[in-house]
């Protein structure tokens, strides 16, 4: 008989830096500890047993290793310890791990935005303004198009960050169930139509326009 003593307290939203993403991709068995914590907390032999499953063969040493750096870097933390009666008088005390949040958030809501050259950034406004007005005929200015879209992203990432706050468990357990590259491209869809359903377009575009 087991019972799990949970210390560790898991958020439901952490919103990674650029440095954090750039780890998970630079080793694909990190991704693997990420996905095989979503089940909940697991002790080292589990994720050995679910690297198995997998068709990949990882030693208790390299387990250790890989947790080690994603605990250092804020996508795992240990949640406490599982207690399991071997006998009568006898207790075998395990590490259990778990991920430091349930939804983590990447590539559309880094807090670290890349600096580009001033030169570069006023290029890129000037080709979406220029991309605009040949569709749609809409006069733009190019550091209007800079501003909109700086303030639209800023709304779209407060509404993700809302909407998954306030996600139900079931749902948040179906998201589970994703792998990691949809979870992201669900994100995004997620955020930019619930910008589209919250936020007044034609008038945030007619304000920039204004200007």
């Amino acid at each position: 008989m087991s019972q799990d003593v949970i210390t560790y307290k898991q958020t439901i939203v952490n919103i990674l830096t650029q440095e954090q993403v750039d780890l998970v991709y630079s080793e694909e068995n990190y991704k693997y500890i990420i996905k095989f914590l979503r089940q909940g907390p697991r002790t080292v032999k589990e994720l050995v047993e679910d690297f198995e499953k997998s068709g990949v063969s990882k030693s208790d040493k390299s387990i250790y290793r890989y947790l080690k750096e994603l605990i250092e870097n804020g996508f795992v933390a240990k949640a406490g310890k599982r207690i399991t009666s071997k006998g009568a008088d006898e207790l075998l005390s395990e590490t259990i791990y778990i991920r430091t949040a349930k939804i983590f958030l990447k590539r559309y809501l880094g807090h670290e935005k890349k600096k580009l050259p001033e030169k570069e950034m006023q290029l890129f406004n000037e080709i979406v303004q220029e991309l605009l007005e040949q569709k749609f005929g809409t006069k733009l200015t190019s550091s209007a198009v800079g501003e909109l879209i700086n303030k639209l992203t800023i709304e779209n990432n407060r509404l993700i960050i809302d909407i998954f706050e306030n996600a139900n468990k079931k749902t948040l357990e179906k998201l589970g169930k994703l792998n990691w590259d949809l979870i992201d491209s669900l994100i995004e869809y997620v955020g930019w139509l619930a910008l589209v359903l919250d936020t007044d377009i034609v008038k945030e575009i007619e304000e920039c326009c204004s200007k």
